[in-house]
């Protein structure tokens, strides 16, 4: 697979948008787990 400079791009956007949806997901559905992750120097 010939990846371009546009195909990479895309690429590392989508897993960036995947990353920050499953964040967004832990912290909405298990905020006090997500707490510890998003904030080190919090602590339950």
């Amino acid at each position: 697979i010939a990846l371009t400079y546009g195909n990479l791009h895309m690429v590392v956007g989508a897993l960036g948008v995947c990353h920050l949806v499953s964040i967004g997901t832990t912290f909405f559905f298990h905020p006090t787990d997500a707490l510890p992750y998003r904030f080190p120097t919090y602590s339950p």
